[in-house]
Formats: structure tokens, C-alpha cells, sequence
């Protein structure tokens, strides 16, 4: 009898725990559902042809040789994306300093 008692008493306790498992288990199959939804939409459309080739020069290979051309316009784009963040970060400062 007292297992019993002990039974149900455990089950009232953990109903909360029980509740929560439940809708975290609604949560998960609704973003299945969702993203199911999206891979559906997106088979629909049509595949993109693919980019046209651009003529190039053949003194353009040979600078590339010389100096690589792709790893400085990454380095420029990196310095010019930290110095914009540094301007953005002076206005905040800015606006901070003001209150």
C-alpha cells in the first residue's frame, strides 16, 4: 500500500517535470515541422544557372604570381571593416559619455 502511496506521490511531484518534457517535445516536432516547411518551399524553386566566366587578361596570372592579388583585397576589406567598427564604436563611447 505504501508503495503505492509512494507511487503516486512521485507522480504528482514530478507532473511540473512531466508538463516541461511535454512542451519542450511540441517546441522540437514544431521547428521539425518548420524547417520540413522550408526544405519543401526551397526544392520548389528553380536551381540558378550557374555565373558567366570573366575574360581575364594574361598579365592579370602573372601579377597574381608576383603578388598575390585575393589575399590583399582580404586584408584590405579586414582593416576597412575594423576601422568602421572602431568609428562605431567612438559614437557609442560618444553617446555614453553624454549621459
Amino acid at each position: 500500500m505504501l508503495a503505492l502511496l509512494r507511487l503516486i506521490g512521485d507522480t504528482l511531484s514530478y507532473l511540473g517535470v512531466f508538463m516541461l518534457w511535454g512542451l519542450e517535445k511540441v517546441v522540437n516536432e514544431l521547428v521539425a515541422a518548420m524547417a520540413a516547411a522550408v526544405v519543401l518551399v526551397l526544392s520548389i524553386l528553380p536551381s540558378l544557372p550557374s555565373a558567366p566566366t570573366q575574360p581575364t587578361a594574361e598579365w592579370i596570372g602573372w601579377l597574381n604570381w608576383f603578388f598575390p592579388l585575393a589575399p590583399a583585397i582580404a586584408a584590405a576589406t579586414g582593416l576597412l571593416g575594423l576601422y568602421l567598427a572602431l568609428l562605431a564604436l567612438r559614437i557609442a563611447l560618444r553617446w555614453a559619455k553624454a549621459l
